[in-house]
């Protein structure tokens, strides 16, 4: 049986990038991505914020598909900044070799839609506006299917209809946290500096900083590395992290509904901390949106996780869960159980068999 090729056109988010084409591998498709997938091994391995997740084996008319995709990407090596995708132009015959589009960065989908729209063609979002959403509404009215991450982005002003497919975790090959009584509240999150604006900072900044034994780390832009972060850690490092803190600690980012680093801490089955909705969905409502936080429609306050607004409960509450073993236990327990049943990739590859066998009569 022939299998399927998908063109995967990436956008910022490396992580994510790797965890969409490990799912299309589960699915049995051959894949070829506009991402971090065409850079050779010694390059990735440069960028310390690339090496949060394993490099994927390639298919085998990998290095045929690049050289064509070099041709009309003369620049592509040249323009590459970390994290900054360069702009890149498809054609018709490159875009013929594949059965499916998976297309993340809407400034992509518009500056090539001609050259892909007689394909299937899926825009994936996480964390769009609503003058987003009226920009591609005119490729929605040509075919164009959506896939969000989130349910709260379907709330949205000018929402177009849309699919919510889950990002995937791999929880089943994820090492379990170790309840050694360490004081140590770990976080991770990207572009801490930039941030330090926004209230889930601000309240990591007066809760956590001031009174607890903290380790921080993430990726930042070039220049704006702060000096709380310790740095960017490998993906065996991170894990030896997770693994020996006392508690996580999950800084909400601002705009995306949900920060992934939630949902694989409870994965782990880390005893897991947040704000609540008011502070982690204050960017989107003070900008008119609707409030797309979503992990307190996810999970279970004290049950999952814990989850408060008030800086005074988020401390007294931090406090508790170093301290009392119980219930570290039921929080270990019952937030890897929740997470596993909303994201784990079996749940999720089920979901995208579903929808592609629904919308394109592909049997993945």
């Amino acid at each position: 049986m022939t299998r399927l090729k998908a063109l995967y056109i990436s956008s910022y988010h490396p992580t994510l990038e790797n965890d969409d084409l490990k799912m299309l591998t589960e699915l049995g498709f051959d894949w070829f991505s506009t991402g971090i997938h065409l850079l050779e091994s010694n390059s990735v391995n440069s960028i310390e914020h690339l090496r949060l997740r394993e490099r994927l084996p390639r298919s085998k008319d990998h290095e045929e598909l690049k050289a064509e995709f070099l041709v009309n990407n003369p620049l592509y090596y040249s323009q590459f900044r970390g994290l900054q995708y360069p702009e890149i132009s498809l054609c018709k015959t490159f875009v013929d070799k594949f059965d499916l589009v998976i297309v993340l960065p809407i400034h992509s989908l518009e500056h090539n839609w001609d050259k892909i729209k007689h394909k299937p063609v899926v825009l994936k979002t996480c964390g769009n506006t609503y003058n987003q959403e009226m920009k591609i509404k005119k490729y929605f009215d040509q075919g164009l299917k959506i896939v969000r991450a989130s349910e709260t982005e379907n709330l949205m002003k000018n929402a177009n209809p849309a699919t919510v497919i889950r990002q995937p975790f791999w929880i089943d090959s994820l090492p379990r946290w170790k309840d050694g009584n360490s004081k140590v509240v770990l976080s991770f999150i990207s572009h801490f500096k930039q941030r330090r604006s926004t209230q889930p900072v601000k309240n990591y900044l007066e809760v956590v900083v001031p009174n607890f034994e903290y380790e921080l780390y993430g990726a930042y832009a070039a220049g704006h590395k702060d000096p709380l972060v310790l740095g960017t850690l490998t993906r065996q490092q991170q894990l030896e992290k997770f693994c020996n803190c006392g508690c996580y600690f999950a800084i909400a980012s601002g705009r995306a509904p949900l920060t992934y680093n939630i949902v694989e801490a409870m994965a782990l089955g880390i005893p897991t901390i947040t704000v609540g909705s008011k502070v982690g969905g204050q960017w989107s409502t003070e900008r008119g949106f609707p409030n797309l936080y979503e992990p307190t429609s996810l999970f279970r306050n004290e049950i999952d996780c814990l989850m408060y607004d008030d800086p005074v409960k988020l401390k007294d509450m931090l406090t508790k869960v170093l301290e009392d073993s119980e219930l570290r236990k039921v929080l270990s327990e019952k937030g890897s159980e929740s997470v596993e049943k909303i994201f784990s990739n079996h749940v999720v590859c089920k979901s995208w068999r579903k929808f592609y066998k629904k919308e394109y009569g592909f049997q993945c």
